[in-house]
């Protein structure tokens, strides 16, 4: 009978441990990675899917920090800007020549006309917008407290000293200038108050 021999040449074991495929090692060949559930030493070996959970948990916990701190005073003057910035867009848009007739505006081209609903219309119905936006957010309410304060302020500022300097004052511009200031003061007190909350 023929002999067969059973052992592997040297060259065989050197070059493929355990046979083909690994069948005899403790670990495949050609091990695949796991990126989830593998632990080492009570860490998980790829620590790419724990560094997306915590920045996925931040920012959750941003956005409903950011939605939440809104405090209610604030919330309120939010409002109050929204329904003035909407009472201004209104009147431009539904009856923009008698508004432009009681501030005293005339209109020498359609493109006079154009500016005065760009302006009066669609800016302010965009700050009407923009305050409602700041209802759910810390940041936007910060700005909105920023813009009516300093934009009141710059109001009230040049409505007076054109009117000292051009020596015209009617009840609509002193009531304007005392709306304007108030506007400023209590844009500040938020302002602040988002500072400090």
């Amino acid at each position: 009978p023929r002999v067969t021999n059973e052992r592997k040449p040297p060259w065989y074991v050197a070059r493929m441990p355990g046979g083909v495929g690994g069948g005899n090692r403790e670990e495949p060949a050609y091990p695949i990675p796991y990126s989830r559930g593998r632990k080492r030493s009570g860490r998980e070996c790829n620590s790419q899917p724990a560094a997306f959970d915590r920045l996925a948990d931040r920012a959750m916990s941003w956005r409903m920090t950011d939605r939440i701190s809104v405090p209610p005073l604030v919330r309120g003057l939010c409002l109050l800007g929204a329904a003035v910035c909407a009472a201004i867009a209104l009147s431009a848009f539904v009856g923009w020549a008698g508004t432009a007739a009681n501030l005293g505006l005339a209109f020498a081209t359609p493109a006079g006309e154009v500016e005065f609903l760009t302006f009066y219309g669609g800016f302010y119905a965009g700050l009407t917008l923009f305050f409602l936006l700041a209802l759910r957010s810390r940041a936007l309410a910060t700005g909105a407290m920023a813009f009516l304060a300093l934009g009141n302020a710059g109001a009230f500022v040049g409505r007076v000293a054109a009117m000292a300097a051009l020596g015209t004052a009617s009840p609509l511009l002193i009531g304007l200038a005392v709306g304007e200031i108030v506007l400023a003061a209590l844009g500040g007190w938020g302002w602040r108050r988002m500072a400090i909350a």
